[in-house]
């Protein structure tokens, strides 16, 4: 089974290579600060990204479709004892 982490998060502005202004989310693992995300604009039309390593490579992904999926996520997503509560509240009817 794969270990689960929830460690104490903190949200980090940085300068990026080409002069820009980019924001970072830690995790504090093991005692030190591991870079989770890091959200970008994109030099040509300034359109925002969020960048995740996967593996050697670098993943971006546009923010505006990750901000759909947390949104859908918010109302959507349920544990299975969510489910179990809301079947129990059926049978009773």
């Amino acid at each position: 089974m794969t270990a689960v982490l929830r460690p104490a998060l903190s949200r980090v502005w940085s300068p990026d290579a080409a002069g820009g202004m980019q924001l970072e989310l830690w995790a504090h693992v093991e005692g030190r600060d591991q870079t989770v995300l890091t959200v970008l604009a994109d030099p040509q039309d300034e359109s925002l990204w969020v960048g995740v390593q996967l593996g050697e490579t670098r993943l971006q992904l546009p923010l505006v479709v990750l901000r759909q999926a947390l949104e859908a996520a918010d109302a959507e997503v349920h544990s299975a004892a969510w489910f179990a509560r809301q079947d129990e509240g059926v049978s009773e009817i």
